[in-house]
């Protein structure tokens, strides 16, 4: 296993084994751990293929226990790697066409890695890529990856955009050879450059070093540096109003209990007849769509007895009762009615097992196959096959032990030959396995999608049978990389793509400019719009502005709009106290007011970081 995993993921150059493998038994089959020590960041999963494999419901799964990381210090980042990789049953031959953030280039099957270098960093969307080839055979024709290392997206200002999105194939018509194919898979997820923020601090005064580690143990320490954390105040305490006249209140409160380290340096006294309107902003992000989950429902068993009904469940919510052979109209339109569920496309199609061996095909005599192994126990006259996409059964009298005559799949007596563009060669064979395979792709979803749960239900039956989903495509997120918001001309820390609510609040909180706000999350088609109220400051406010500088995806982009501008509350006034002397306790006297006139009042602290929390009375 070890030496397997190393071929397929590369000898990487390093000063050890760079992957270890432990295998132990689990029942009826084993687990393998593999640890990849030639650190190269977050790698993605390995995907298993069980064509080949024979059991009772036998499967392969594949979970990440620890999540790698390369990204040691302030700055540091993880390239994006992909990887690109065209197949055939027979000789490839032609071209195929890529895509990259709406930017599209022609490839031809056995370009070079500087030729296809080139055609990647001329599509518009790419600055700069290291490009790899590895021939999967003895020439290009047997099959070639192509691996590609992303050094520069186009639009990036500074490099480090985090998990680009994948390589689209759109076009494949002009490659030639049998089951012709292109396949894209992520091999390293890029990262943004990396950013380290200690929370929880207590009030005074920090001292910081650094040191490195290796497997010999820590380095010399760096130098110490001391460094305070600062932050707005707290609300302050204890404010109380009285009437001081007919035409006027005296206001006293105390110092906040929490000074983040900075002394105060003025009070704010605001006082008004009624409640204005608060300022309310709209940062949104967006792109164009990018990769659609499909998954598949599967059932299966050792003969035609399958009946009765199953479900399936989405987050949560579960279908009615689906016939075992339900229509792909059917499992779509009782999917569509559970409410976790937008609009779908479901196709339907006879499940699938592999043959032993091989047939192989000789153009001489397309309606017979000969095969590697003695089939003649395992196929009758009838049973349905596929052989490079096409579908027959076995004709009448058509089965030995090293051929198969092939027949038209509603008459066993009616011989079909394979068609002209199937090349001679070795392919596997595919038989009925009783069952039905329902694709559902998730045409409105965004991303990657829960799994599907499929369950038997009422009257479920048939010999050794087995009901399983997979994910056929994985849905990608469109959006990627870090944005940067500002007031006021004072910029926010980086925020993730998909930052939550609290983060964007604390990030905005954190500026001079801003006291208070509250911020709510929402998800658009591609992106997310996070809805920021000023709930601290009243009136009109400054607008938020949005900068996507290391914001990667299809026409990746994030703007601010002003939703509800700011309408200060009736009749406002306001004083600001600057005179610290009297501290801890302060006192002003509002005066001019109206006779008989109800009148809300609120204090707000300042210090170097901006103005804190409100209380009111």
């Amino acid at each position: 296993m070890a030496v397997e995993v190393q071929q397929i993921t590369g000898g990487w150059e390093v000063g050890k084994n760079p992957i270890e493998v432990v295998r132990t038994e689990m029942g009826n089959g084993y687990s393998w751990s593999i640890t990849f020590t030639a650190n190269r960041g977050d790698l993605e999963l390995l995907i298993p293929d069980t064509t080949r494999l024979t059991g009772y419901n036998p499967d392969v799964t594949v979970r990440e226990h620890v999540q790698g990381a390369n990204d040691l210090f302030p700055g540091d980042y993880t390239m994006e790697v992909q990887s690109v990789t065209a197949t055939a049953t027979t000789a490839l031959s032609g071209s195929f066409d890529i895509e990259f953030e709406g930017n599209t280039a022609t490839m031809d099957y056995d370009f070079t890695a500087r030729e296809f270098k080139d055609a990647l960093e001329v599509m518009g969307s790419i600055q700069t890529v290291n490009v790899e080839r590895v021939l999967l055979g003895a020439t290009a024709a047997d099959g070639v990856t192509w691996i590609v290392t992303f050094t520069h997206a186009e639009h990036e200002k500074v490099q480090g955009a985090g998990n680009l999105g994948r390589f689209l194939i759109t076009d494949t018509s002009a490659l030639g050879g049998t089951e012709a194919n292109v396949a894209v898979a992520q091999v390293v997820r890029g990262t943004n450059p990396a950013f380290f923020h200690i929370d929880g601090l207590t009030k005074g005064e920090y001292f910081v070093r650094v040191m490195s580690f290796n497997l010999v143990g820590h380095s010399v320490p760096s130098r110490v540096e001391p460094m305070t954390p600062l932050g707005q105040p707290s609300a302050p305490r204890n404010v109380n109003i009285a009437v001081a006249s007919g035409t006027s209140l005296g206001v006293t409160w105390d110092e906040p209990s929490v000074l983040h380290n900075d002394a105060i340096t003025q009070y704010r006294v605001e006082w008004y007849t009624a409640e204005g309107v608060p300022e309310q902003q709209v940062v949104t992000t967006s792109a164009d769509p990018h990769v659609t989950e499909v998954q598949r429902v599967v059932s299966a068993a050792a003969d035609e007895t399958i009946g009765g009904f199953f479900t399936l469940s989405f987050l949560g919510e579960t279908t009615r009762d689906i016939a075992f052979d339900a229509t792909a109209g059917t499992v779509e339109a009782e999917l569509e009615l559970l409410s976790t569920v937008n609009t779908i496309d479901v196709s339907r199609r006879r499940s699938r097992v592999a043959l032993l061996g091989t047939v192989t095909v000789d153009s001489s005599d397309l309606d017979t196959v000969t095969t590697s192994e003695d089939l003649s126990t395992v196929l009758s006259v009838g049973d349905r096959l596929w052989i490079a996409g096409e579908e027959f059964i076995v004709a009448n009298g058509g089965i030995a032990a090293g051929s198969i005559d092939l027949a038209d799949p509603s008459d066993p007596g009616t011989p079909k030959a394979l068609s002209g563009s199937v090349d001679d060669g070795d392919y596997i064979a595919y038989t009925w396995a009783f069952g039905y395979e329902w694709t559902v792709t998730f045409t409105s979803h965004v991303g990657n999608q829960a799994s599907l749960v499929a369950e038997p239900s009422t009257g479920w039956t048939g010999t050794r049978v087995t009901l399983n989903v997979d994910t056929v495509t994985e849905g990608l997120q469109p959006l990627s990389g870090t944005f940067l918001l500002a007031y006021d001309g004072e910029f926010t820390w980086p925020l993730a793509h998909d930052s939550s609510a609290s983060d964007v609040q604390q990030a905005l909180e954190a500026l001079v400019g801003i006291a208070t706000v509250d911020v709510s999350r929402e998800k658009n088609n591609n992106g997310h719009s996070w809805t920021v109220t000023f709930t601290s400051s009243v009136g009109p406010q400054l607008a938020i502005s949005a900068h996507g500088a290391a914001l990667t995806g299809p026409s990746a982009r994030v703007s601010v709009t002003r939703t509800v501008t700011g309408v200060l509350p009736a009749n406002y006034d306001s004083y600001v106290e600057t005179d610290m002397s009297s501290r801890p306790s302060f006192a002003y006297t509002i005066t001019g007011l109206t006779k008989g006139t109800a009148y809300r009042v609120r204090v707000l602290a300042a210090n170097t970081q901006g103005f804190g929390q409100v209380q009111g009375s």
